[in-house]
């Protein structure tokens, strides 16, 4: 197996002006290869072009491992980490941490066809930014997206009156996933804390786009949204907190509270034919108003039409929410709702 790994190394103390990169790897495409960074450091780089610059920039390779590596103190348009390629057969991120980043993006991971994808034991705080924070895009996604003990907190993304494309913290879009193949995205014990969104110096492209803070978009597959909590975060003055669409949504042990979101949006917008709520605390979120179509904490939307939505909402606690519970038109609903209070 060929590998080319950087490992142990420390970068600071970087001003750039016209470059596109701090490392770059590209065209690495051979059967049995792969590229790892091991226990780097970046620190205190200043970042000031035009350019689509990138701290690491990875393109066009099979298997990639970014693992424990820190990022502290950056600041400048681009990304931290970038990788593009026609198949990811492997990609882990695992053990990252990011803090004190100011006006660019996280993660940008783009594909063709993607295989296994994973994000594990990162923690990020203390990001003001400009950009989608972390992006997934598989055209095939054939295996499974998975974001595991994760902590995400402290973040600030503010759209500027220029902005004209959608933003949002977390996405993850999937085109199509072959009849034969399982695809799935899973998102299992993560925390999501202090996140706000402020569209309110955006103009006339304010309400063009939905931009919700996480948005997850995967067809022909399944969304599993296990363990995980959502706290204090905000998304004005208008969208909603979290969209998701798929073939099936299941939420199981969460915690959803202190969310403050556009009623019309909802604070939950999911679009799928099988939804299933287990085991999940609603507490504390509240809705403003909205003046164009009613919304909720949660709202439902069938994606076929004159087809029935099952929807599940088992041993699920709801406390101190402000604005209506759940919202949905013109679809047919069989709603099973136990040991709920």
């Amino acid at each position: 197996m060929f590998i080319i790994y950087v490992k142990g190394n420390t970068f600071r103390n970087i001003s750039s002006t016209d470059e596109l990169y701090v490392i770059s790897v590209s065209d690495f495409t051979l059967e049995t290869s792969a590229v790892l960074f091991l226990n780097n450091s970046f620190e205190n780089i200043a970042i000031n072009t035009l350019n689509d610059y990138n701290v690491l920039g990875v393109s066009e390779i099979k298997e990639l491992f970014v693992l424990d590596c820190s990022f502290l103190n950056i600041s400048g348009s681009g990304s931290i980490v970038e990788t593009k390629s026609t198949l990811i057969q492997s990609l882990l991120f695992n053990a990252n941490s990011m803090s004190s980043i100011t006006e660019g993006a996280g993660y940008k991971i783009a594909a063709s066809i993607c295989m296994k994808i994973s994000i594990d034991r990162d923690n990020m705080s203390q990001i003001n930014t400009q950009d989608t924070w972390i992006s997934i895009n598989c055209d095939r996604l054939q295996s499974t997206i998975r974001m595991t003990n994760s902590n995400y907190t402290d973040v600030n993304i503010t759209y500027t009156d220029d902005e004209l494309l959608e933003t949002v913290f977390l996405m993850a879009h999937a085109q199509q996933a072959p009849n034969e193949a399982e695809g799935s995205f899973k998102m299992q014990n993560c925390s999501f804390s202090k996140i706000i969104f402020d569209k309110t110096q955006q103009l006339y492209t304010q309400d063009m786009f939905t931009s919700p803070i996480i948005e997850i978009a995967v067809s022909k597959s399944s969304a599993i949204i296990e363990n995980c909590v959502f706290s204090e975060m905000v998304n004005t003055p208008v969208d909603s907190i979290m969209a998701i669409s798929a073939d099936s949504i299941s939420f199981s042990g969460c915690v959803l509270q202190g969310l403050k979101f556009y009623e019309d949006n909802g604070c939950l917008a999911l679009v799928s034919g099988a939804i299933t709520l287990q085991d999940t605390i609603f507490k504390n979120n509240q809705a403003e108003l909205g003046q164009k179509r009613g919304g909720a904490l949660i709202v439902l939307v069938n994606p076929i039409e004159g087809f029935t939505m099952e929807v599940s909402v088992q041993n699920c606690s709801f406390e101190g929410n402000l604005g209506s519970l759940i919202a949905f038109e013109n679809l047919m609903l069989n709603l099973n709702v136990n040991d709920t209070i």
